[in-house]
Parts: structure tokens; C-alpha cells; sequence
């Protein structure tokens, strides 16, 4: 990934606050097409430009080209309001924040590291995060259903890490193929199956096991199946049912 400075030039210096307001819009449909990662966006007006910096998946994820019809929509709003034009700068990349390069990939995988800014979608060839625009749009030229079970498996992981608030409700949520969260993701999945033909797998966290024979005789929630893998797939998963397309670990704290 990479830092990005996107800078919006007005053509007057009295820049109204309801163009900033566009502004922020705007950079919330980027993120909500893909093209810009997290939810959060430094920002400053000076004089003439009102300047904001992102985290974006490539080089080229800002091109206009992906614009879908919401950013084209406020972008319209902004030039309604002085805008003369909008530009971007790659900063520079990010260190250890890869996206995948493959030709072509075999599987997707669901997956997020707890509080990650990455895309949650990774490519079951490489391991490393997919951008989503990628992806056919999931709802109306958006990803806004990835982005916000994104947005809610954060939430939860960090009251998992935080250790002090609805532990129990939130390590279910994480670890349960039926919990609102795993139901969330695994329609997700299923849509990504869906629109790109590629078989896409929903990880569920594992919290803990009494014993690491018992662990490993764990069969799939969903229909009861062997899913233990002889080697864990990409260092990671020691479980994978291919049917129900669900993904796991063995708990971490019987591991060793």
C-alpha cells in the first residue's frame, strides 16, 4: 500500500465549509469504491486547497477510471462549489503492506488481522490483500457490505484485545459460523463466489482449546465434516472445508 496526498484546488481562498463537507464526502465514496483504505483522513485547508492524505491499495488506485457514479457525484457537487480541480501524489509505500500480484487467482479468502487497514479480501494464490475494485461492485458500484463487516469485525476485535468489555458476546461473534458477524461474511463470500465465479473461503477465529488432541479432531461447524489439513494452508489455516467453504485454526494457546 501506499500514502497518498490528494489535494482538492478551489478557486477561491473563502473555501465554504459546505465544500468541505463535499470534500469529505467525496473521500468517503472512494473509500466505499475501494480506492482508498480506513476510515480515517488527515486534512488541512491552505488558502486554496484543502489537502487530505490516505492510505491507497497501488499506485494507480485513485485513476478516474474507477470513479463510480458516487464519486462522480460529489466530484460534481465540488465543482458546483469553486472546485477547479482535484489531484493526487503518491507519497511514497508503506512499509510491509503488499497487495497481491497474481495473474490470476485461484481463491479468495475473507480474512482480517485484528485492526488491519488492509483490504480484508485475500488472495487464496499469494496470501496478500486484494484491492476491492478488483471485484465486480458487491452492492450498487460499491463494496460497501465488505467495508462495513470490516468496520464491525474491528469493533469486535477490539473489545477481544482489550479484554474488559462483553468478552463472551464478542468472542463468539469471532469465532461462530452462525454468530450475526460470520452470517455477515459468509454472505459476503458467497456474493464474491457469486459475481466472480472464484470459490471464496470465510475465516473463523479459534479463541482457545482444552487440548491440542482435541483440537485437532474439531470437525466443520456447518455440516460436520474432516476439515483438518495436513499442513496448515499458507502458514495460517488448520482447517478448511471445502463445501461449506469455512476456514480455521487450531486455538492458540494448546498450539504448542
Amino acid at each position: 500500500m501506499y500514502t497518498a496526498e490528494i489535494v482538492f484546488q478551489f478557486a477561491h481562498a473563502d473555501v465554504s465549509e459546505e465544500a468541505i463537507e463535499y470534500a469529505e464526502h467525496f473521500l468517503g465514496t472512494l473509500r466505499m469504491n475501494g480506492q482508498i483504505c480506513g476510515d480515517a483522513f488527515p486534512s488541512t485547508l491552505n488558502h486554496t486547497r484543502y489537502l487530505a492524505y490516505a492510505l491507497i491499495p497501488e499506485q494507480d488506485a485513485l485513476n478516474k477510471a474507477r470513479y463510480n457514479k458516487y464519486v462522480q457525484h460529489w466530484h460534481t457537487m465540488l465543482r458546483d462549489n469553486g472546485l477547479l480541480h482535484v489531484a493526487s501524489t503518491v507519497l511514497g509505500e508503506e512499509s510491509g503492506l503488499g497487495v497481491c500480484e497474481c495473474a490470476k487467482t485461484d481463491t479468495y479468502i475473507l480474512y482480517m488481522e485484528f485492526l488491519s487497514l488492509e483490504s480484508p479480501l485475500r488472495c487464496g494464490t499469494c496470501f496478500a490483500p486484494a484491492p476491492l475494485y478488483r471485484l465486480p461492485p458487491t452492492i450498487d458500484e460499491e463494496y460497501h457490505d465488505i467495508i462495513s463487516w470490516k468496520s464491525d469485525y474491528e469493533a469486535c476485535a477490539r473489545l477481544y484485545l482489550n479484554d474488559t468489555t462483553a468478552q463472551r458476546s464478542v468472542i463468539r461473534e469471532l469465532t461462530q459460523w452462525d454468530s450475526a458477524l460470520s452470517t455477515q461474511g459468509i454472505a459476503i463470500c458467497q456474493t464474491i463466489t457469486r459475481l466472480t465465479t472464484i470459490p471464496t473461503y470465510y475465516y473463523l477465529f479459534r479463541h482457545g482449546g482444552r487440548s491440542l488432541k482435541q483440537e485437532r479432531a474439531r470437525r466443520c461447524p456447518a455440516n460436520g465434516k474432516e476439515w483438518l489439513l495436513a499442513e496448515p494452508w499458507h502458514g495460517v489455516f488448520d482447517f478448511r472445508c471445502n463445501e461449506s467453504r469455512l476456514l480455521s485454526n487450531i486455538g492458540y494457546d494448546v498450539r504448542k
